[in-house]
């Protein structure tokens, strides 16, 4: 049965890709946290393929390679500190900003992992566009243009009456 054939196969290279060993020309290290975490870029073939396979999605695939290699598309990798991954961030190059933030299995990621990838965005200036929600983050439309904030920053925003961006909110909406 050929559908049998294709999911052996792919089992096999998941457990051969799973065993691999990170490669420092492959994965870089892009930010530390407490605890041993750290957000690292994934720049090569097979931390691409682990990444996938421990997370049990389609990042090893061949079409984000060809995207990270042509220099379109970064993989980033909240690692803990064993190494494990725990979300993968797919980022458009051209806007610097995030098309996925997937946990394992496509799912939303963890909500204890949200403060340090949102520390990450901000410190790294990439900004939250793609699955802004998978960090638990609001899409507000101020009027002008889309704001991704955290609902403590929009009651900060529309509470404080010398603000002009929430005092624009609030007549927008108003």
């Amino acid at each position: 049965n050929v559908i049998q054939a294709a999911e052996n196969w792919m089992q096999q290279m998941n457990a051969k890709a799973k065993k691999q060993p990170d490669n420092p020309k492959e994965v870089k290290t892009l930010m530390e946290f407490a605890g041993g975490y750290r957000m690292v870029d994934l720049i090569g073939k097979v931390a691409l393929e682990k990444e996938g396979a421990l997370m049990g999605h389609c990042v090893g695939g061949g079409s984000y390679w060809e995207g990270v290699k042509r220099g379109d598309t970064r993989i980033l990798s909240l690692r803990d500190v064993n190494n494990h991954p725990h979300v993968t961030i797919e980022v458009d190059t051209h806007s610097n900003s995030t098309r996925q933030i997937k946990g394992a299995g496509n799912q939303a990621p963890v909500r204890r992992y949200w403060p340090m990838l949102r520390a990450f965005f901000k410190e790294s200036g990439v900004k939250v566009e793609g699955d802004y929600r998978n960090v638990g983050l609001l899409n507000i439309w101020d009027g002008e243009q889309h704001l991704h904030i955290t609902q403590d920053e929009f009651k900060d925003l529309v509470l404080d009456p010398k603000n002009e961006a929430g005092q624009r909110l609030l007549q927008y909406y108003g």
